[in-house]
């Protein structure tokens, strides 16, 4: 474990190397550029937030100083993992700063701020929500069906990932709202099939969301083992094995002690949070989710999955923002899988859209295979420090992966 000291020491050299100043600010230019691949050039908001923050960022350049530094704090006090691999990576001399940096810097200053004001405002959730099933409206995608989304995204991306991932987060957004809306309520079968009958919901999302309304008394997480088994899967295939097993132990720990699951009322902000853009999203009726996962296991899950990201998926800049901003790397255990789910569903959606777009995928990383590889050791050691009992956890992992698809397609058929 790193001292604090130590840790700070890691941050700024790797900082340094990249070529990241904390004093940059925004150019309003590239901002406008980055909204427009973002699918937000046209996004019109009557959420005031969100309606000054965008205003401000396209006419005038912004400080990122609290959105680095928020980072940095989030990354010191929570994810030991990712300082040891930012470690080995500079003792490796594996970092060079690049432009997808700079991009990926730019999209987490945008992506923070929708992030932060869906997981307090459910009002501007519903805006956004609708925006971007508008947007998939103008490629063909007909949004009253799921099916129909996963074959069209399927048919355009060849991707199974792409379009399983595509229709598995649009129910746990709708289900947000849904949630939100009644303010403590429980759902009740009668009110989704009101919802099914007025089109405001799939009937794919309307099955598991009642699915998942079920199983929050039997504390299950079906659907998310099944993402995690399905990125794990991918990434056994590939070679990657040591951080296969990490995706392996955060389903295996899922399983042995599930968090709870509630709502309440309250607002969620960064742990680290800093600026007047937080104090403007204060909503003193807000109702978000709430469900406790241990910090051992989010430490793990956003290492893991940022290892991922870098060996599996094209355009890194979009999904290492979706871990990265201050509502998902410094979040408090409560807030985690809320504000990491928004970012997701965000995030997807850009990546999506680009597919449709045919644009060409921004990566320029070199050194990939060795980084992966070297920061799935690491991760490994985290898994074994999250279940300590390796005899029965090796075991686990080697029965999964010994018939990987058919154990997936077990899940799939239970969700």
């Amino acid at each position: 474990m790193q001292t604090k000291l130590q840790s700070s020491k890691i941050i700024n050299k790797t900082l340094s190397v990249l070529d990241i100043n904390l004093n940059m600010k925004t150019n309003p230019k590239e901002i406008k550029k980055i909204l427009t691949e973002m699918y937000l050039n046209d996004f019109k908001t009557k959420y005031s937030p969100i309606k000054i923050f965008l205003s401000n960022a396209k006419t005038k350049p912004q400080n990122l100083k609290p959105l680095l530094e928020n980072i940095q704090k989030g990354i010191i006090t929570k994810h030991p993992a990712i300082l040891e691999f930012l470690q080995k990576a500079l003792n490796k001399k594996w970092l060079k700063p690049n432009k997808g940096i700079i991009k990926t810097i730019y999209f987490s200053f945008i992506l923070e701020a929708l992030t932060a004001a869906m997981a307090n405002s459910n009002t501007f959730t519903k805006e956004i929500q609708k925006h971007f099933l508008s947007k998939r409206k103008n490629y063909g995608i007909k949004n009253s069906s799921s099916i129909h989304t996963f074959w069209k995204v399927l048919k355009k991306t060849k991707s199974f990932f792409d379009a399983a991932k595509t229709i598995s987060v649009d129910p746990v957004i709708a289900y947000y709202i849904i949630k939100r809306d009644l303010k403590g309520k429980p759902i009740t079968k009668l009110h989704l099939k009101n919802l099914l009958k007025n089109k405001k919901i799939t009937f794919f999302q309307y099955k598991s969301i009642f699915k998942s309304v079920n199983e929050d008394e039997k504390n299950s997480y079906t659907g998310l083992r099944v993402n995690i088994s399905e990125a794990g899967i991918t990434e056994y295939k590939k070679g990657f094995i040591s951080n296969a097993f990490a995706s392996h132990t955060l389903n295996e720990n899922l399983i042995s002690s599930p968090p709870l699951n509630d709502f309440s009322k309250r607002n969620i902000f960064p742990e680290h949070h800093n600026g007047n853009f937080y104090n403007s999203l204060a909503n003193n009726n807000n109702f978000t989710s709430k469900v406790k996962f241990s910090k051992e296991w989010i430490s793990l899950y956003e290492t893991w999955n940022l290892t991922f990201i870098l060996g599996e998926l094209s355009d890194p800049h979009i999904f290492f923002s979706k871990l990265l901003i201050p509502s998902v790397i410094d979040s408090k255990p409560e807030n985690y899988m809320f504000t990491r789910v928004l970012a997701l569903w965000l995030s997807f959606n850009f990546y999506i859209l680009n597919k449709f777009e045919d644009k060409e995928a921004c990566e320029n990383i070199k050194n990939k295979e060795k980084m992966v590889k070297a920061w799935g050791k690491i991760n490994k050691k985290y898994a074994y420090k999250l279940i300590k009992n390796k005899t029965s956890l090796n075991k686990s992992f080697k029965k999964f992966f010994s018939w990987p698809i058919y154990n997936l397609i077990k899940s799939l058929v239970k969700y």
